[in-house]
Parts: C-alpha cells; structure tokens; sequence
C-alpha cells in the first residue's frame, strides 16, 4: 500500500498539569512523516477501562498504533484491544521503552492470568525501540555492580518508605504532591523509593548517569582547570558542550551548536515471538 493511505493512531497517557487541566503534548507523532494520523488517544496511567479508547481506534480504521506508556498500560491496551479485535495480522504496533525493556512486560501477563497461547498471539506485530545502553563494557558492569549496593527505599511487605530528606528539609522517596491521587498536599501519597536490583536498571538510569558526569566534567574543566570562582548559566552550557568521555551508554559527545547528543546516540529495534524468552533485538538506529 502506498505509505500515504497508511492510518497512524497514537494513545498516550495524559497527566495533570498546573492548571489542574490533564492533557498530553502529541506535536511529536505529528512528525511521522508521509503518514496519515488518524486520531490520537489520551488515558489515566493504570486505568481500569479502556474501551472508549480502543473502540475510537477501530471506528479509525487505523492499522498502525503508537504506544507511548508504560508496561502495565501496554499489556492491559494490547489485551483488551485484542480480545475486541484490534490486533492480529494486519496490524503494527509500535511501543516505547516503557514497554520494549526488560522483562517486566511478560510478567505482567503471567500476574494478570493470561496464558502462552494469548499473550503470543497479543504481541504478535509488536516492534518497540529501546535505548542502547552500552551492555557488556566496563564501565557498564562496573555501574551494576555499584547500583546493586545502594541501600533500599522501600518495603512494600511493611509498607516501609525511607524518611531521608534532601539538604531543604523535603522528602527525598515520599510523594505528598501527586495531585492527580488527591489535593491534599499534607498526605502521603506515594513512595518512590525502590530496591536495587541488577535485573531491574532501567536505560534512564543509565542515561541520567552520564547526564550527570557531563554536568560534573564541564563543572571540573570550569573550576579546576580555568580556576573560575563564578560561572553563570551560558558558561557552563558552552563547557557543557565541550565534554566528551566514554560513559555508561557508551562514547559521549555533544553538538557544540545545539548542545544535543550527537555521539553514541543509539537505539534498538526490539521485537518479540510472544514467548517467555522475551524481546530479541532485530536492528539498530
């Protein structure tokens, strides 16, 4: 079929903002060039129904389905789409990271009962990008290692959440502002503390790493090196684009006209068989 009869659909998680409005930013499907958007899709994270948004989708007629959500919602999306007939041959769906990484996306179907033969004909037409993250060298397994001997956060079996504070007196692990589980900014709301486990490191932490190794690198040649005492915003952004090391996710470097990442930005092309072995990579980007 020529590209341009071809229906995207995007469902996106939306959040709260500000305002108290939840919405979702979709200008970035709207660059998927040559391709006809057929109507985009916004949701509650976990929510309970997504029949409304999945009988649009049909109605659409779209056969390529963006997923940008995480892997609880993805699994619940692709099943209940699925068993209302959307998927199957004739259909693509193209998921992010959320979905993509790790296994925790099959675990989530054995938790949620579904059984080999369903969950393989749910995935089937799956493919989802995962950022590279320098898997097998030194400085990857040496991150592991020191992950792994970070003290816990949470005991979810007591419902233990660590009181550590940041240097003004805020909880680092315990959420009281999550404003779309309640207005209510004087109750606990949720522990964002986790246990470190190796299986369980996701790409961000990876790339927040060497985020933050650029900004301690920049800040080292300013004050180290050119032995400055002040330094504002500009300055540290140009030193910033200077940097250049081999990091977690591999060699780093950095446009010195926009600041972007131009080295060692890569992502994988991840696609599944349904099976419990889980995402194989089929190409990289």
């Amino acid at each position: 079929a020529n590209v341009d009869t071809v229906k995207i659909g995007a469902f996106f998680p939306f959040f709260k903002t500000e305002s108290n409005d939840c919405s979702q930013d979709f200008s970035g499907i709207q660059r998927f060039a040559g391709f006809q958007l057929a109507l985009n899709q916004s949701f509650p994270k976990f929510a309970d129904d997504m029949d409304k948004q999945i009988d649009a989708i049909i109605e659409s007629q779209a056969r390529v389905v963006v997923l940008f959500c995480l892997a609880a919602d993805g699994v619940k999306f692709l099943t209940d789409a699925y068993r209302k007939g959307l998927g199957g041959s004739g259909y693509v769906f193209l998921g992010s990271d959320g979905i993509a990484s790790g296994s925790a996306t099959f675990n989530l179907f054995s938790e949620q009962g579904i059984d080999d033969a369903e969950r393989q004909s749910v995935m089937k037409g799956f493919l989802g990008l995962s950022p590279y993250s320098g898997q097998g060298s030194a400085e990857y397994e040496a991150f592991l290692d020191a992950w792994v001997q970070q003290d816990a956060t949470i005991d979810e079996s007591t419902n233990w959440c660590s009181e550590a504070k940041d240097s003004a007196g805020n909880f680092i692990w315990k959420r009281y502002d999550i404003s779309c589980v309640d207005e209510d900014f004087t109750t606990f709301d949720k522990c964002a503390g986790f246990v470190p486990e190796r299986e369980g490191v996701t790409s961000y932490a990876f790339y927040a790493y060497d985020a933050t190794m650029t900004i301690a690198r920049a800040l080292h040649d300013l004050i180290e090196v050119e032995g400055k005492t002040d330094i504002d915003g500009a300055e540290l952004l140009n030193a910033m684009k200077s940097v250049a090391f081999l990091g977690v996710t591999g060699e780093v470097g950095y446009s010195p006209e926009t600041g972007d990442r131009v080295v060692g930005v890569r992502y994988e092309l991840m696609n599944t068989d349904g099976s419990e072995s889980g995402f194989h990579k089929i190409g990289s980007w």
